[in-house]
């Protein structure tokens, strides 16, 4: 518990057991998203709509939230899946000359050594999660439906090598390799994501040396570049991009060998020749026979940072002036997580979890690059001597009888049951020695924004030989608060989604929270009087909340295009007027928590006019929200066509959805003056599927109600919902659907090249553009 009087609940993930802490068990998204490898399976924690209503409990003026009610927690890749992935390839290979070495035969049962999101796309502000195999093959993972655990492989690097390669097949079918270094340079030890300028990079380093660079264009990873080295490399990290100038990027490539050595390259990308440099390696750390246990890039006020874990101390470089400092550490023990957070201008916080179960803190002075060390935040420490403790009394009443308790706990879940045979607690105890004292193990820690932290962690007995199945293992998820600090600020806050702002709102302000507490009289029923009174409360509640963290939407608010030149392509318009419009997100985020009140407010059932009143002005805020969001985005495409004096032919599908767009307007002069000018004035489309064909027509003399209505008509006189974004109708039988399903989209799998601005349109913003949140296909 922290200073801000408030608690979070841990999740115990049962029958687990954590991947070693060296291959980073716990990934975090820019979504909020957290990734937990088990090496059996991957479970992840995915941000859902949080709720007034549930969650959150009040218990002597002490706020506890159960993180289940803002994250859905699941798992992917479990070994019936892992039977189905494209994976164990290279028993499929030939060997054109006989120089490979002697091996122990293929890997029977393959597990995840490393894994990783990639950065969220502002397109769909959905990302990837990369997934490295004991076998030497990646694969990059993406949610498929609208069911959180249905998860696809979206590139088989395997396959993509060996068509880079243009490697033969011989009769048997199987892919004939010329030489050994050919078999090693397909074996992927190693790989990182980075993004620029909304362009997804892929980098990974096979067993050869060879570090590949890809990046993904039209659903496709190109090969941009290959540097062949003679490292031994055994992990890299990729800092992000920074700008460099106007069309210029520059980002930090670091990797670790089996020396422990620590071997830098600097990267830079120029946007408009399309062509990377690579600069020469240089050394950072020399081979020393300290382990190199843990590594993060920091970049803080324009300088970035090399943080590296070594047995007994770390190093902090910095790669803008590659001047470094070193200081020794307390403690041997690896290293299991490092994260930062700022303390002033020019401070910077730096927190070192052990595998120990310890932490040790220090303040980095940014201007002489000097390291001090500092207190460690108490919240941190007396979580851990509380798990201890809890796991030593519960250890000397307990008994075990096999039975796994599934909740979700402050602390140490214990397998327990009542014991009412006569016998002594001794023999059921969970260890023989009741005094026994516990071990505290991090595998992981990282920040998920303000100042929570996610520690993945386990108490096991101390000091003994200890052994235990799969099944009878779990591993705990805890959620702690650091006293006062401010961590560093996200970069590209609006290519997250408002779930994830939200679920980091309830993480990080349980305590302001607005809870309906009716009080209690006695035996007797609350009066209606006090129950009424308690919902005026808390409706003044959330009103406040609501002033002080979201936007301040009324009536008038207005958008503005802000002088945007509209004589460029369209995808630049629609990723600088609106997806990457801060007041687009934040009216967005404020639509998102509106749902959440109204969802609260339509349980209540008392007959009280307040409570109707402000129950009517959410709806006609979401409402209000909804239509200014929806025209500002119509308004761009209109302008867009009115800042191109190119009279060239649009397709018919382009010309049903700019009438479309039209009417919204009123019949709008301007607009109308636009589209008469590129003879856009009537249009009919037909759209077919595998059972009917259906034609529907539209103009510019239109009625406006038949357009804007949430069905469309056919020819033959059927109705048809529509597609939020395109106002086309939905014949097919899969469509998109947002995270909250409350809106649909097509599929843009059936239009062509000739349908420009409907492709543009598409392929630019494939989120719900209304809620801000991702879509998935309905199945």
């Amino acid at each position: 518990m922290s200073s801000k009087n408030f608690l979070i609940k841990n999740v115990t993930i049962l029958r687990s057991d954590s991947a070693n802490s060296q291959n980073g068990p716990l990934q975090v998204s820019q979504n909020h998203q957290l990734a937990i490898n088990t090496a059996t399976h991957i479970t992840i924690f995915e941000p859902k709509l949080p709720s007034l209503n549930q969650g959150i409990t009040d218990i002597q003026n002490v706020r506890i939230l159960n993180p289940r009610d803002v994250f859905q927690i699941f798992n992917i890749l479990n070994s019936e899946i892992k039977q189905l992935l494209p994976i164990k390839n290279f028993s499929n290979l030939s060997f054109e000359k006989l120089d490979e070495p002697f091996t122990f035969g293929n890997i029977g049962d393959p597990i995840v050594i490393q894994h990783q999101w990639s950065p969220n796309s502002v397109s769909n502000r959905d990302n990837y999660l990369g997934t490295l195999f004991n076998t030497g093959e990646l694969l990059i993972l993406q949610r498929q439906t609208t069911n959180v655990d249905k998860y696809i492989t979206k590139f088989n690097i395997f396959d993509i090598l060996i068509k880079d390669f243009q490697l033969p097949i011989d009769n048997e079918g199987n892919y004939v390799v010329s030489t050994f270094e050919q078999f090693l340079s397909l074996k992927i030890k190693t790989f990182a994501f980075s993004e620029i300028d909304s362009t997804l990079w892929l980098s990974f380093i096979s067993a050869d040396g060879s570090i590949f660079f890809y990046t993904e264009q039209d659903n496709e990873l190109i090969l941009k570049s290959k540097l062949s080295t003679n490292l031994d490399i055994i992990k890299q990290l990729w800092s992000s991009w920074t700008i460099k100038s106007s069309t210029t990027y520059e980002s930090h490539l670091a990797v670790v060998n089996s020396d422990n050595s620590i071997t830098y390259f600097h990267l830079t990308y120029d946007t408009l020749a399309e062509e990377s440099i690579i600069s020469k390696s240089k050394s950072i750390s020399t081979p020393t026979r300290f382990r190199n246990s843990y590594n993060e890039w920091v970049q803080y006020n324009n300088d970035t940072y090399l943080i590296s874990s070594f047995t007994g101390y770390i190093q902090i470089t910095n790669v803008n002036t590659f001047k470094t400092v070193i200081q020794k550490l307390e403690s041997p023990a690896t290293v299991s997580g490092i994260v930062t957070h700022n303390s002033g201008t020019t401070n910077l916080n730096i927190i070192v979890a052990y595998e120990s179960g310890i932490f040790e803190s220090f303040q980095l002075d940014q201007k002489s690059l000097g390291l001090s060390k500092v207190n460690v935040d108490k919240s941190l420490t007396q979580y851990v001597g509380k798990s201890l403790q809890t796991f030593q009394l519960h250890n000397a009443a307990a008994e075990d009888t096999g039975n796994d308790e599934t909740s979700t706990s402050t602390s140490t879940t214990v397998k327990k049951e009542d014991n009412n045979t006569g016998i002594s607690n001794d023999n059921f105890r969970l260890y023989l020695d009741p005094n026994i004292e516990g071990q505290f193990i991090i595998y992981g820690i990282k920040s998920l924004g303000g100042d929570t932290l996610a520690l993945l962690y386990k108490v096991i007995p101390k000091n003994v030989l200890y052994y235990q199945t799969e099944a009878q293992g779990d591993i705990e998820v805890a959620f702690i608060q650091i006293d006062n600090s401010q961590s560093i600020p996200t970069s590209l806050q609006t290519i997250r989604t408002p779930l994830s702002y939200l679920v980091e709102l309830w993480l990080n302000k349980c305590s302001e929270i607005p809870l309906l507490i009716i009080p209690k009289t006695g035996i007797e029923a609350t009066s209606l009087e006090s129950k009424l009174q308690a919902i005026h409360t808390y409706l003044s509640d959330i009103e406040d909340f609501k002033n002080s963290n979201f936007i301040n939407f009324n009536p008038d608010f207005q958008l503005q295009l802000n002088d945007q030149n509209f004589d460029t392509d369209l995808l630049s318009i629609l990723n600088t007027s609106y997806n990457g419009s801060t007041e687009i997100f934040q009216l967005q985020v404020l639509l998102n928590f509106d749902r959440i009140v109204f969802d609260s407010l339509a349980t209540l059932n008392e007959d009280d006019d307040e409570l109707k009143q402000y129950l009517q002005r959410t709806v006609d805020e979401l409402s209000s929200i909804e239509v200014l969001l929806s025209s500002h985005l119509k308004r761009i495409i209109l302008n867009y066509i009115g800042g191109h004096s190119n009279k060239s032919e649009f397709s018919e599908f382009d010309k049903f959805l700019l009438i479309n767009y039209y009417h919204q307007f009123d019949n709008d002069d301007h607009f109308e003056k636009i589209l008469i000018d590129h003879h856009i004035e009537e249009s009919t489309i037909s759209i077919k599927t595998k059972f009917f064909e259906e034609s529907f027509e539209t103009s510019l003399a239109s009625i406006e109600e038949e357009t804007t209505s949430k069905l469309i008509t056919s020819t033959s006189d059927h109705k048809w919902s529509k597609c939020q974004l395109t106002g086309f109708p939905l014949l097919q039988l899969n469509n998109r659907s947002d995270e909250l399903r409350q809106y649909n989209y097509i599929i843009n799998d059936d239009f062509t090249e000739k349908d420009q601005i409907v492709n543009d349109l598409l392929n630019s913003i494939q989120y719900c553009y209304i809620t801000g949140n991702r879509t998935f296909k309905l199945r």
